[in-house]
């Protein structure tokens, strides 16, 4: 297949190939490299241990034209869902440059040309280039990881992320054979878990990554019934498998031993009534490594810790991860999005149920509906920067098919709307099938509203004034229990890095647009006297930081950012 650049140059790949359904492979003739992209999600670290685990490296792009080779591949898969992807870059000790961690090569924030083009090609995000906000407001002590996202179509265009983001990625290496373990099927039940037991010859992190390369997580257990029956299937094969992979790993970061995917702590001490977590000797002998399950050395299942670059049979599990038993993730004060999928009809039935038996009209809970652009810029940050890639959202609006007038839910209809939402087509020229409104957005930042079947299922956003029901009933996520950095609050730029800044303190200031296109229900004087700006930070330095917090907490949320 050929593809042209931007430049015009020819640039060979070969169709792409599926390692699984959740990795694409390109070949990239030219340079003779192999690029495996990962459709599922995870953080850049996470990522970095993949792309190691199949001895490639998070891709490191050279060029504009490798750059854009890479945005060209995601334009030609079979993958529809593309947003940004990680790439293997880092934001440099001095805070100065990004840098690759592989190559050591630097990328500096001012472009330069490089054979007549701009490298490296940092997305612009400004107003006047059509995105609502722009990427020079946020601060580099939380966007410190590498990803490229599509300009346009394919052009390549580089961003800067919170790390915990969770994002496909892109793995580089040289053209070799995939060589699969065998999964040794059937699957069996352990209480809530559903567990393979896989014969390879594999270390601890290609272990992680088969089993999430075929949609699993490498095993977890939570009880000795668990522990004991996967040794007991473990026997039972032919030939015996004496000791395979957990999900379990030290993490020298927090100094703990914990499950990989749930960061959730494995007790160093075995329990003396249930005896778990069976540990051999009772206790882990080093501080390091990953976790075996082990029958060789005991009657029973013994756990044991050990270095992950031995080579080892592992067991993976289907995946019951906490996301998949939360249905809601409360993402500011009062918005709630719905991680599961619903049509327009059925949404308003889910945010029925965050506040059941409400009868105060105020009180009651409503699909989203953006009045004020103020509340349009704030789904632009909190979508963009959120740690699960959501393109498209139901909003609480419908048209009226005979006179082609929209109106909110709450039965209020359009009016500046229909001049500040950034519509794709005339709202007046949507196809009576298209009736229900959606959200999307385009380049990361830039929203666009139109008109969509109300059957397609997809996220949506509820505005609760308050939760009728404990956050475990209701399945919620809540922003304390989120280590995201949208609800992660920083200090002044003076401050120590990572100090934490308590809820209603902190700087703090207030703007408004020179020429609101809605009416902002704040006043202005009540604004600017809430909260002082911090000493020591200039006016400008105060309002960068009101962009940082308009994605990372709660305060803040509904004021106007300007440039």
């Amino acid at each position: 297949m050929l593809l042209k650049p931007m430049s015009h140059k020819v640039i060979l790949f070969t169709v792409p190939k599926q390692y699984s359904s959740n990795v694409e492979r390109f070949d990239d003739l030219e340079r003779q490299k192999t690029y495996l992209f990962w459709f599922q999600k995870q953080n850049w670290e996470m990522a970095q241990l993949m792309c190691s685990s199949q001895h490639a490296i998070l891709a490191e792009p050279q060029t504009v034209d490798e750059a854009n080779f890479l945005s060209q591949a995601m334009a030609e898969s079979e993958q529809t869902e593309f947003d940004d992807m990680w790439l293997g870059g880092r934001l440099q000790p001095d805070e100065k440059t990004f840098g690759y961690i592989q190559s050591h090569t630097i990328l500096p924030f001012e472009q330069t040309r490089m054979e007549g083009k701009l490298w490296p090609p940092w997305a612009n995000f400004s107003k006047e280039t059509g995105g609502i906000i722009s990427d020079k407001f946020f601060d580099h002590a939380i966007r410190k990881c590498l990803a490229m996202d599509r300009g346009g179509h394919d052009s390549a265009q580089f961003l800067k992320l919170a790390c915990d983001s969770m994002r496909p990625f892109i793995c580089e290496k040289s053209m070799d054979p995939f060589v699969e373990p065998i999964p040794l099927w059937p699957k069996f039940k352990s209480e809530e878990f559903v567990y393979l037991i896989v014969r390879a010859k594999a270390t601890w992190e290609q272990s992680m990554a088969w089993c999430l390369t075929n949609k699993m997580r490498l095993a977890v257990t939570e009880s000795m019934k668990n522990a004991h029956d996967i040794s007991y299937h473990m026997l039972r094969t032919r030939p015996v498998i004496e000791n395979a992979w957990l999900g379990g790993h030290y993490s020298a970061e927090r100094h703990v031993w914990e499950w990989l995917y749930w960061s959730k702590p494995l007790s160093s001490v075995r329990n003396p009534v249930t005896g778990y977590p069976p540990w051999y000797k009772g206790q882990p002998s080093v501080n390091k490594g990953g976790v075996l399950i082990d029958r060789h050395l005991s009657l029973d299942a013994v756990f044991i810790p050990t270095r992950v670059t031995r080579q080892r049979d592992f067991v993976c599990m289907d995946d019951v991860s906490t996301s998949a038993r939360m249905q809601w993730f409360q993402i500011s004060k009062d918005w709630y999005l719905y991680l599961g999928k619903a049509s327009w009809v059925q949404m308003q039935f889910h945010c029925d149920m965050l506040a059941p038996n409400v009868t105060n009209e105020a009180n009651k809970s409503r699909v989203l509906m953006l009045k004020t652009r103020n509340e349009l810029e704030k789904l632009v940050r909190l979508i963009a920067w959120f740690h699960i890639t959501i393109r498209h959202l139901w909003l609480g609006a419908q048209m009226n098919v005979g006179s082609k007038e929209w109106s909110w839910m709450d039965g209020s209809k359009f009016s500046e709307e229909y001049n500040v939402l950034p519509w794709v087509e005339p709202h007046n020229k949507t196809l009576d099938m298209n009736r229900c409104l959606n959200f999307d957005r385009e380049d990361h930042y830039k929203p666009i509203i139109y008109g969509l079947a109300c059957h397609f299922v997809q996220n949506f956003i509820c505005q609760v004034p308050e939760l009728g029901c404990s956050p475990d009933e209701c399945k919620v996520q809540t922003l304390q229990e989120s280590s995201s950095p949208m609800e992660t609050r920083y200090a002044a730029k003076n401050s120590p890095q990572d100090q934490l800044v308590p809820p209603g303190r902190g700087p703090h200031t207030s703007s408004v647009s020179e020429k609101p296109a809605l009416e902002i229900e704040r006043n202005v004087s009540e604004q600017d006297t809430e909260e002082p700006v911090a000493e020591g930070v200039t006016l400008s330095e105060a309002e960068r930081l009101e962009i940082e917090r308009s994605v990372t907490s709660i305060e803040g949320l509904n004021e106007t950012i300007v440039k």
